[in-house]
């Protein structure tokens, strides 16, 4: 078995190359973001909804989806009905641990204790 100290090292190691790739990620990410634009622009000014080249082809596709504007009238309409099928299904981190550090019990919650390594 390897000495802890040297694992500590690769793990530094690795972090350090995962910042980097990350970065050069989102940087991409930004460029691809403006390029979109410039695509929709392009395309609704002439027209067109997709161009096509060789065996590729890239294209604009609308979907629609929710844009919550007014939240109170939202969680009164999803209580009102029991619909909280509208609502993605995962607890807040923060919240939950705000309720407990003040002694509340969150029913159909347990509080778990995540195992992470910390590398700095």
């Amino acid at each position: 078995m390897r000495k802890l100290a040297a694992i500590g090292k690769d793990i530094l190691a690795v972090k350090q190359k995962v910042a980097e790739l990350e970065a050069k990620v989102s940087a991409l990410k930004k460029e691809r973001e403006v390029l979109d634009k410039e695509f929709i622009e392009a395309a609704t000014k002439e027209g067109v909804d997709r161009v096509a080249f060789g065996d590729s082809s890239v294209g604009v596709e609308e979907s629609i989806v929710p844009q919550v504007n007014d939240w109170d009238s939202f969680f009164g309409f999803i209580l009102k009905k029991k619909w909280l099928h509208l609502l993605q299904r995962r607890a807040s981190v923060t919240g939950a641990r705000e309720l407990w550090e003040r002694g509340v019990t969150i029913p159909g919650v347990l509080p778990f204790t995540q195992k992470v390594v910390k590398a700095k």
